[in-house]
């Protein structure tokens, strides 16, 4: 599933998993309406549930689009003050997968799994550029602005048959102030613990994009 199912946090504190989903786009909708089907047959098999925050690594088409701005010299942010997101090496979701399998929990869990800090949307952006090399102008814009952009790379995206850079639902996604989930669960049932730190996953990052010409 995905952090997206539950919704972003309201106060700053991690969300839990018995906390009312709230979720802010269609995508999180749709996440959360799967994982409601799938608990109706979590007594017929065991079932655990994942929800990842913002996951990242080689191969990831979604967050590329922010280190391939960034290898052009632009970061862009919408206004509106800091922002903070706990974020998903591939490695860590893929140990957390194993660790669902083997474990013995109750059928029907729902676990958060991230990075065990936040980090601010700028502090994000340092570790983007120094891990990469590179340097890159902060343009800040409007939410408007961005809603504009979102609505316009869909249409241009139906115009060409190409995927959308950026859509309306991914910046209403981005306007939120807290993504945040607490992994303090995913902790003491399945012995889960994040390996590796921003710094470290955006490195390995950016060394297999520019291995295989992705930038």
């Amino acid at each position: 599933s995905s952090l997206a199912a539950a919704g972003p946090s309201l106060d700053g504190e991690p969300v839990k998993d018995t906390d009312t989903p709230r979720p802010v786009s269609d995508y999180g909708k749709s996440k959360l309406f799967a994982e409601q089907e799938a608990i109706r047959y979590r007594a017929r098999f065991p079932l655990v549930i994942l929800r990842p925050s913002a996951v990242y690594g080689p191969r990831d088409r979604d967050m590329f689009e922010l280190f391939r701005w960034a290898a052009k010299g632009l970061f862009v942010k919408i206004s509106g003050g800091e922002r903070y997101l706990a974020p998903c090496y591939v490695e860590d979701l893929a140990d957390a997968l194993v660790l669902a399998v083997e474990k013995d929990v109750l059928s029907g869990s729902i676990y958060f799994v991230s990075e065990d800090r936040p980090y601010s949307w700028s502090a994000f952006r340092d570790v983007l550029l120094r891990t990469g090399g590179v340097k890159a102008r902060t343009v800040t814009i409007p939410y408007f602005a961005a809603y504009l952009m979102g609505l316009l790379s869909e249409a241009g995206g139906l115009l060409t048959g190409r995927p959308a850079l950026t859509n309306r639902q991914k910046v209403r996604e981005a306007r939120q102030k807290h993504w945040i989930g607490d992994v303090g669960k995913i902790g003491r049932e399945l012995g889960f613990q994040s390996a590796i730190p921003l710094e470290q996953g955006f490195a390995r990052t950016w060394k297999w994009y520019r291995e295989q010409g992705w930038i």
